[in-house]
C-alpha cells in the first residue's frame, strides 16, 4: 500500500492511496463527555491523518482516549499509533503532525470517537482525516 499526500491545491488536499485520491477532511473536538467525533460511514474505515487538541483537567481525575464506536460502544481501533489513555495534568497540549500513512483508523462502518473518564474532562481542537474504502 503506497500513500501520499498532494497539497498542490491548499483549499481542498488530497489524500492518494493504491491510486484513489481521498479528500481531506477536518472535525472539530468539543466535549465534556464520550461522544463520536466523526459519524460513521458505511463501507468505510476513518483513518486519522494527524490531530491537536487540548485536554482540561480540573480536578485531576481526568483521562481521555481515541476509540471506535458503535452504537455508543467503544471498540478497538487499529494502527500503530493509537494513543493510549491520556491522564490530563493541568491543560496539556497533544499534537500529532499529520502522518502520510495516517496514525490509526476505526473499524469499517464504525465511527471514530473520544471517550472521556473522570469528573470534569473537557477536550477541544480538531483531527485531520480521510474516508477509506473497505
Amino acid at each position: 500500500m503506497s500513500a501520499q499526500r498532494d497539497v498542490s491545491n491548499i483549499a481542498g488536499v488530497n489524500w492518494q492511496l493504491d491510486g484513489l485520491m481521498l479528500q481531506v477532511k477536518f472535525a472539530k473536538i468539543s466535549l465534556t463527555t464520550s461522544a463520536a467525533i466523526v459519524a460513521a460511514v458505511t463501507g468505510k474505515k476513518i483513518r486519522v491523518l494527524g490531530y491537536a487538541m487540548t485536554l482540561d483537567s480540573t480536578t485531576g481525575n481526568e483521562s481521555y482516549q481515541f476509540s471506535g464506536d458503535t452504537a455508543g460502544t467503544p471498540v478497538a481501533l487499529s494502527g500503530t499509533m493509537i494513543p493510549t489513555a491520556v491522564a490530563a495534568p493541568a491543560t496539556p497540549v497533544l499534537f500529532r503532525d499529520s502522518s502520510p500513512f495516517g496514525l490509526f483508523e476505526s473499524a469499517v462502518g464504525t465511527s471514530l470517537g473520544l471517550t472521556t473518564a473522570g469528573t470534569t474532562p473537557i477536550a477541544a481542537g480538531y483531527l485531520q482525516y480521510v474516508e477509506v474504502p473497505a
